[in-house]
C-alpha cells in the first residue's frame, strides 16, 4: 500500500524534525549560558541555574518517577489489567504521564470512557 509508505514517511519526517528543532533549542541555550557567563551581572545567575539543573532535577526525577509508577499500578489495577502484561501496564503509565502534562482528553463521546478504555481520550503530541 502506497498510501502507509506515505503515512510512515510523513511520520518520519516529522519525528527527525522534531528532534532536530529539540537538539537545537537545547544547543542554543547552552551557548546563551555559555555567552552570559562573561558578564558580571549574569555570571553567578548561570553558575546557581547550572548547580540547581545538576543536583535539584536529578532528586526530582527520581521523586517523579517513583510516583509516576505508583500511579500507573493504581490505574492497571483499577482498571483490571492485571493478567494483560507488559504492554497494558507501559501503556497506563504513559497515561498517567500524559494527564501529568495536561495530554489527556476526557470527552466522553459514544460512551467512550477514557479511564476504562486506555486506548481512547489521549491526544496525540
Amino acid at each position: 500500500p502506497k498510501s502507509c509508505r506515505q503515512a510512515f514517511d510523513s511520520w518520519a519526517l516529522k519525528a527527525v524534525s522534531k528532534t532536530l528543532h529539540l537538539i537545537q533549542s537545547v544547543l542554543c541555550f547552552l551557548n546563551l549560558f555559555r555567552g552570559m557567563m562573561g558578564f558580571p551581572e549574569y555570571g553567578h545567575f548561570v553558575l546557581m541555574l547550572i548547580q540547581m539543573l545538576q543536583h535539584d532535577m536529578r532528586k526530582f526525577c527520581a521523586i517523579y518517577a517513583i510516583f509516576l509508577f505508583g500511579f500507573a499500578q493504581l490505574l492497571y489495577v483499577s482498571c483490571d489489567l492485571t493478567n494483560t502484561g507488559m504492554p497494558a501496564f507501559l501503556l497506563a503509565m504513559r497515561t498517567i504521564f500524559q494527564a501529568a502534562l495536561n495530554q489527556v482528553d476526557l470527552d466522553m463521546e459514544n460512551g467512550k470512557n477514557p479511564v476504562t478504555d486506555l486506548s481512547v481520550g489521549t491526544k496525540q503530541l
